[in-house]
């Protein structure tokens, strides 16, 4: 797959009071693992869609993306994608599988980012 030359826009999912649940998650991550998820967001901007397991669909706008930290285990960001422009849903730090509410709330939050 060609890289892309400007990468795909990046927001983050704001709830109605303002929070950005998936921005908060990553700002408390150690430096390291901010810079580690900091690149593999990078890749999937300038790489949309990568292959898995970095990134796995999980239903039609809805993609989680994965990646080991430098403090142990993995993370991932939950990703909208809609109309060329990636949100930033949920992120989480990925021990056992993801808890189905977890999936759940990423999905609500996709299908309201698409709502105008």
């Amino acid at each position: 797959m060609a890289k892309r030359s400007r990468p795909l826009p990046l927001t983050f999912w704001k709830s109605d009071d303002g929070r950005e649940p998936a921005r908060e998650w990553l700002d408390a991550l150690p430096p390291e693992d901010q810079r580690a998820m900091a690149r593999a967001i990078a890749r999937a901007q300038f790489g949309w869609p990568l292959a898995p397991p970095a990134l796995r669909r999980l239903s039609k706008n809805l993609w989680e993306l994965l990646a080991p930290l430098p403090s142990g285990g993995e993370a991932l960001v939950a990703l909208g994608y809609h109309a060329g422009e990636l949100i930033a849903l949920k992120g989480v730090d990925k021990k056992p599988p993801t808890p189905r509410a977890d999936e759940s709330a990423a999905g609500a939050r996709s299908e309201e980012a698409a709502t105008p």
